[in-house]
């Protein structure tokens, strides 16, 4: 007997859902581009539970005729296709025909819609594959709700997130087209909570309503034109960046697409401009011709395939740096001010490539966040001596230059003169502590040498009081001035969901509406000079992560940013303070599994010089 045989039509059905939606967010990105499609000059997004519940979506489009309606729950119909040369030209965001269709079979399902020069309007219920159709008083455009997401699919439900995660994902979509669209009002109501507005009167009022006035403000205005593509939207100055690239976004003819090529080429602009490893934000919608773009090579039109990738990238490159330059002045690099006005190549790394992805790991960006130091490292020759504990020992002549027994003398003699850097300082005396390059802490307690990394040993103090705060209770420090801080809808829904987390920890968050936050207290053992930042960095990086996980990575981000930084001079009470807590015989590691401590001990010396331990 043959074992090739034909899928049952439910099972192809299933398949077909399952490819177009996902996850909650599959469902409002369908929905919000047929609205965009319509017409619509006004679209609300209602959800509840992260849209695991309901998803309602109602727009002022054009509607649909009472006519098709029977049409919409059959696969493969849509109005947007006729012909082949359609595909080769599409001008709209949803072309394939399967959105509504697969949106039904994975939820309990209605639309109600009227279309202009109808009197009356038209419902439609499909449910556990039952259709029913009956007029209704509607007025024109269209209402979608699905309810009870993947109800019939349950081994796909229990692959979803948390609701506050779905509920995030959900709100960038919608965050992503309200800034692509600002000519449309867009709202965002999850749990009955109003957490997004836009007016749809322009690019200021959705900057305001997505980024809030201080960011507002930071944003430049791009434009170019050139005979293949044509780039217009809004960059971030250098004064604003983020740690993950979640706040770029890039449409290509109105379409919000992904393009690892597009951020490279973005942040190529920014070279010499601001630290490495942070990103600029954006919203940059380039038209090009639409021959010239194949929209349908991903199941879920997220990605386009370009027939002139190079000049896309390198128009994004000259314009963003343009844009720069007239914003804030030419402080270009001089190897850079030659290149001004052509593009570097950019290499497209392959998929899964280490330093790409949007979420960067932790131990590889904090490292750049750097707070104001108390003090500069003294500057001369003289003033850094004068910081050696035994400067007596050191000898130097009238130039300044340092003196010191070289065995290789004769070899080096042509050799310039050594940084004061690569010098050791002299051991120690027993209770003594010295920083060295200000990094690094050594101490002699009597029977040991500690060999301390400051930003470490700081780092796995803040983390271990973290750790006991949720079982001994936190101490919070009361702000003279409360910090008032304003929120992307799905970090506000984020905060909400772990305001236990958080207030066990010492935060104290006060929700004042429309996602701004006021921020009474902070934890008693840390201290941040930039607390927006701080939380907005760690929320984008770790905001979709689970329970435990994420607890401990906020743990792990929060005691990294609050730690001295390498490179800060400590004061004598500050180096006691750190010292104290190297108890023990062995060193052990930060959060992040770094070093914190390496303990020099005479079973150390002994091993190292190959001698019995006594």
């Amino acid at each position: 007997m043959g074992v090739i045989h034909k899928l049952d039509s439910e099972i192809i059905k299933r398949i077909a859902a399952g490819e177009v939606i996902e996850r909650p967010s599959s469902i409002v990105k369908e929905t919000l581009e047929n609205a965009i499609d319509a017409g619509a000059a006004r679209i609300t997004l209602e959800l509840s539970n992260g849209g695991l519940t309901l998803i309602k979506i109602t727009d002022s489009g054009i509607g649909i005729a009472a006519e098709d309606v029977p049409l919409l729950m059959e696969r493969h119909v849509t109005s947007k296709i006729i012909g082949m040369d359609d595909l080769e030209n599409v001008g709209t965001l949803g072309f394939r025909g399967e959105a509504l269709y697969s949106i039904a079979s994975v939820s309990q399902f209605t639309l109600r819609t009227r279309s202009r020069g109808e009197d009356v309007g038209t419902e439609l219920k499909f449910i556990d594959g039952e259709r029913g159709i009956r007029p209704i008083a509607h007025p024109v455009g269209t209402s979608i709700e699905a309810k009870s997401i993947f109800h019939s699919t349950p081994a796909r439900r229990k692959f979803l997130k948390s609701s506050s995660a779905e509920y995030a994902r959900c709100a960038e979509v919608v965050t992503r087209y309200a800034l692509a669209y600002p000519h449309i009002a867009f709202e965002l109501i999850h749990d009955g909570r109003l957490n997004l507005q836009t007016t749809g009167g322009g690019v200021q009022d959705v900057l305001l309503a997505v980024f809030g006035k201080d960011e507002a403000r930071h944003f430049v205005t791009v434009t170019f034109r050139d005979q293949t593509v044509g780039i217009r939207g809004q960059i971030s100055d250098i004064e604003l960046t983020r740690s993950t690239r979640k706040d770029q976004t890039f449409t290509i003819n109105g379409r919000v697409i992904f393009d690892i090529a597009l951020n490279l080429a973005l942040e190529r602009a920014y070279a010499h401009r601001i630290q490495p490893g942070k990103k600029p934000l954006c919203i940059l919608d380039i038209s090009i011709d639409p021959t010239s773009v194949d929209v349908n090579v991903h199941p879920h039109k997220r990605e386009v395939r370009l027939a002139a990738p190079r000049a896309v990238y390198d128009g994004i490159q000259r314009s963003c740096s343009m844009a720069l330059k007239r914003e804030i002045g030419d402080i270009t690099a001089p190897d850079e001010q030659a290149h001004m006005g052509r593009s570097e190549p950019i290499d497209i790394p392959a998929a899964g490539t280490p330093g790409v992805t949007v979420g960067d790991e932790l131990g590889e960006t904090t490292q750049f966040i750097s707070f104001k130091p108390k003090t500069k490292y003294p500057g001369t020759l003289e003033e850094i001596l004068d910081d050696i504990s035994d400067k007596k020992d050191v000898k130097h002549d009238s130039q300044q230059q340092l003196q010191i027994d070289d065995p290789f003398e004769d070899i080096a003699a042509d050799k310039p003169a050594r940084d004061i850097s690569t010098i050791v300082p002299p051991i120690v005396r027993e209770g003594e502590i010295i920083q060295y390059l200000n990094t690094y802490i050594i101490f002699n307690n009597g029977g040991s040498i500690y060999v301390a990394d400051q930003h470490n040993l700081h780092e796995t103090i803040l983390y271990r009081s973290m750790k006991n705060s949720g079982r001994d209770g936190a101490v919070s420090q009361k702000l003279l001035f409360p910090i008032t801080v304003e929120f992307t809808p799905e970090i506000s829904a984020l905060i909400a969901e772990k305001h236990n987390f958080l207030k066990s920890l010492g935060y104290d968050f006060e929700e004042f509406g429309g996602g701004t936050f006021i921020i009474r207290a902070l934890p008693g053992f840390i201290s941040f000079d930039d607390t927006k930042r701080h939380l907005l960095e760690l929320f984008d990086e770790i905001g979709d992560l689970k329970g435990d996980e994420f607890e401990e990575r906020f743990m792990i981000g929060s005691s990294c940013r609050a730690a001295v930084k390498a490179g800060t001079r400590l004061s004598t009470e500050e180096l006691h303070g750190l010292t104290s807590h190297l108890t023990g015989k062995r060193g052990f590691n930060c959060p992040h599994g770094r070093p914190a401590v390496i303990v020099l001990d005479e079973e150390w010396f002994s091993r190292s010089f190959k001698r019995p331990i006594r």
